[in-house]
């Protein structure tokens, strides 16, 4: 096999691998979102048990969670109700958190589709200069074959007359 063969079938698989690789890595960072608010909800959730061990733990302060445990927990909303105390996260919190979530999803896609722009671009920048450069291998064989056989021409005349003259059985 000859080597520039070798080298453009090397280079078309290490391509399909990077956009294969840059493929998967944008779709697993847009889920990145996702995980994100799963997590922070998941630490609302430890948060509200937390401060509800506190409370029963503490009939000080249970009498007014709020202040005793507002600055710790500043995301959760404690609210009397028959049976004791409602705690909830506060629902501005979440929905800034959803926010949250989206622009990571949003940033991690971007930065993921740039980056996969980039290498595709740089693809077809190096597939063009590639094809200039057999385009110029060629021309430049074509143009050295051209240039040989045009000085080899008048030479080999020049030897064959030579060659005649040379010759003592001619007048």
């Amino acid at each position: 096999m000859r080597p520039s063969r070798l080298i453009s079938i090397t280079y078309w698989v290490l391509l399909v691998l990077m956009i294969a690789q840059s493929s998967w890595w944008v779709i697993y960072l847009s889920r990145e979102g996702d995980r994100y608010l799963e997590l922070q909800h998941q630490r609302f959730q430890a948060d509200r048990l937390h401060a509800a061990y506190i409370m029963r733990s503490s009939p000080e302060i249970a009498e007014d969670p709020a202040l005793h445990l507002g600055e710790s927990f500043p995301h959760l909303h404690f609210q009397r109700v028959e049976s004791g105390w409602d705690i909830h996260v506060d629902a501005t919190v979440e929905e800034a958190t959803r926010r949250e979530a989206h622009r990571r999803s949003a940033m991690f896609m971007g930065e993921g589709i740039f980056f996969l722009a980039l290498i595709l671009s740089g693809s077809v920048l190096l597939t063009l200069a590639y094809r200039r450069e057999m385009s110029f291998r060629r021309t430049r064989e074509l143009f050295l074959a051209g240039v040989s056989h045009e000085f080899r021409t008048p030479l080999a005349s020049l030897q064959l007359y030579a060659e005649t003259l040379e010759r003592p059985d001619l007048d």
